[in-house]
């Protein structure tokens, strides 16, 4: 069974009790130890290497202790990459450029099969049905793994130094609800919704 969770980014400033609560989702559907890809998609080429360096092992260690394995995902060994991992962490970043990449692979849902994937910001964005992107400030289609609408950040001070001012969120989830009719997830910074199966 695949278990998609749902982060709402800033995954590095999560508490205690945030990284608990992930923590657990993930160990209750692992067998063994953890396996973890790291997909940095949604950030420049330049700064793949050393955010997985700085700042994702040291969230991994937080996360799983010394008890896991992690590795960076390449887009040319993307399938051998997911075949040899159990839990697949799609980080944030830009919303297109994260499509640009797994849009490629057609058969991802089967591809991701049976795996714990962790979509944060862009990330759960890409893997929902539907979603209202900060970085663009629009709707957006995701690529509907997960039977949701999302809007990640949530009432956060996410875009306070952006030259269009600060989000207006009750106005995101005003444009995205006119937009769709399924369950609108609200996901704020450091929390998570599990969906098992997608659903």
């Amino acid at each position: 069974m695949t278990t998609y969770i749902l982060s709402g980014g800033n995954d590095s400033q999560m508490t205690d009790a945030q990284v608990a609560k992930l923590r657990a989702a993930i160990l209750s559907g692992l067998n063994n130890e953890p396996r973890v890809l790291s997909v940095s998609f949604a950030l420049l080429r330049e700064d793949w290497e050393w955010k997985f360096r700085d700042r994702r092992t040291p969230a991994f260690q937080r996360l799983f202790d010394k008890n896991y394995d992690a590795r960076l995902a390449y887009p040319d060994t993307f399938r051998e990459d997911v075949k040899w991992a159990n839990v697949i962490y799609i980080h944030g970043g830009d919303d297109t450029l994260l499509a640009h990449y797994l849009d490629k692979y057609e058969d991802l849902k089967e591809l991701l099969a049976g795996k714990i994937v962790i979509g944060a910001s862009a990330g759960a964005d890409y893997l929902s049905q539907i979603f209202w992107t900060c970085d663009w400030r629009t709707v957006m289609n995701g690529r509907g793994l997960v039977k949701a609408a999302v809007i990640t950040h949530f009432d956060s001070e996410y875009g306070k130094d952006d030259p269009r001012g600060p989000v207006d969120w009750a106005a995101a989830k005003h444009e995205l609800a006119a937009e769709t009719d399924l369950p609108i997830y609200l996901i704020r910074e450091g929390d998570i919704e599990v969906f098992e199966k997608g659903e």
